[in-house]
């Protein structure tokens, strides 16, 4: 009697884009900041359109935005309730 086998073979390929975001990721602020310049020096079709914000800076203007937009909004109520209460 023929002997009858199966087999199961599962692989995973990694695309050339997929390793090099893979890398990215894993680098920390610094030295992904250092390769970003590098690559803006290496390749002349790159540009950089904004300067580069951390994220302590961009929490820290949220912060502000926020308490001077609470500020303002109480100060707006307080001023609506005054001219309301003029009219009564």
């Amino acid at each position: 009697m023929p002997k009858l086998s199966q087999t199961l073979e599962q692989r995973q390929k990694l695309s050339p884009q997929q390793i090099l975001q893979t890398v990215l990721l894993q680098m920390n602020s610094v030295d992904l900041e250092e390769k970003i310049l590098e690559e803006l020096e290496e390749n002349p079709a790159l540009e950089l359109s904004e300067p580069v914000e951390t994220e302590s800076d961009s929490e820290s203007e949220s912060e502000f935005e926020t308490e001077s937009e609470s500020e303002s909004e109480s100060e707006s109520k307080s001023e609506s309730k005054s001219e309301s209460e003029s009219y009564f």
